[in-house]
C-alpha cells in the first residue's frame, strides 16, 4: 500500500483525504501512516454515512477511505443505512455523487460487507482490516 500510494502521488501540493471511520486509535494510526509517506494532507475524519455523504456532494477529495462497520459496531448488515455499505451504494447509483477521480480505498474487519462494497465501487481498493495492521503497521484495540 505503501509504494502504491507513494508512487501514485505528487508530493508538491496536499491531499485531500476524507476517512469515514469511527475507530479514533485507527484514525490516529491513519493519520500516522500518511506522515510516514512524506506527503502533504488534509484529513477530514466523519464517523457516518449522513455526513460523508453530505461532504462527498459539497468536496472533492484526492483520497477516500471508507469502513463499513461504523458506531461501535461489528458484523453489520449491508443493508442498514448507517454503516458504509449505504456510502457504497450511492456512489454506485449516482455516478455524479463524488467530485474528481478520486483513490477509493475500502478498508474494514468484515471482509464480507468489503467485498460487497468493492462490487458497488469496481475501481476501489479493498484492503482487510487485518492486512492494514501487518502490512499498513495499523493498531486496533485487543490486537497485538
Amino acid at each position: 500500500m505503501k509504494n502504491e500510494i507513494r508512487h501514485s502521488i505528487k508530493r508538491n501540493r496536499n491531499f485531500k483525504i476524507l476517512l469515514l471511520e469511527d475507530n479514533l486509535i485507527r484514525v490516529k494510526e491513519y493519520k500516522n501512516r500518511f506522515k510516514e509517506l512524506a506527503i502533504k494532507f488534509d484529513l477530514v475524519h466523519i464517523e457516518t454515512t449522513k455526513k460523508c455523504l453530505e461532504l462527498l456532494r459539497q468536496t472533492e477529495f484526492d483520497i477516500i477511505l471508507l469502513d463499513h462497520d461504523l458506531g461501535g459496531e461489528t458484523f453489520v448488515n449491508t443493508d442498514r443505512e448507517d454503516c458504509g455499505s449505504e456510502v457504497a451504494r450511492q456512489i454506485n447509483l449516482n455516478k455524479t455523487l463524488i467530485k474528481g477521480n478520486p483513490l477509493i480505498v475500502i478498508h474494514s474487519f468484515n471482509s464480507d460487507a468489503a467485498t460487497y462494497m468493492k462490487s458497488l465501487i469496481p475501481n476501489s481498493l479493498f484492503i482487510p482490516g487485518f492486512w492494514l495492521k501487518d502490512k499498513f503497521s495499523i493498531k486496533t484495540e485487543g490486537r497485538k
